[in-house]
């Protein structure tokens, strides 16, 4: 799964440059996401084809899809808290599969035949 969160701002912006600190600070604690930080004035035909109109704006993608986006006047906080608590139930229901070793397996015999039984974390 892959999480990115592009912010769009602007140098004169001083909203913008607080959330870009505050996410630069959050991105360190969580290095698994993908943190950009675009300048409008370099970015304005990626901003139209958006639907930009206004700084500062927040887009969170996962694999590439919008999932989330805030303009103006938001709760940065509010957001990054949702982030985070899809970020814990995606990892909890992500299944691992561990390669079987003599330790992992059991061996149980079935008439004739012997067979090995993989342990599986999830």
């Amino acid at each position: 799964m892959e999480i990115e969160i592009r912010q769009y701002g602007s140098d004169t912006c001083a909203p913008c440059a607080a959330i870009r600190q505050k996410l630069e600070k959050w991105q360190q604690d969580h290095p698994e996401v993908i943190y950009r930080y675009l300048p409008i004035e370099e970015y304005l035909e990626e901003a139209a084809q958006k639907g930009i109109l206004s700084v500062p704006t927040v887009i969170v993608t996962i694999d590439g899809a919008e999932t989330a986006r805030e303009s103006g006047y938001f709760s940065l906080d509010e957001l990054l808290f949702r982030l985070e608590q899809y970020m814990k139930m995606t990892e909890k229901t992500e299944m691992t599969i561990r390669t079987a070793t003599m330790d992992d397996t059991d061996k149980f015999e079935h008439g004739d035949v012997a067979w090995n039984q993989m342990r599986l974390t999830f």
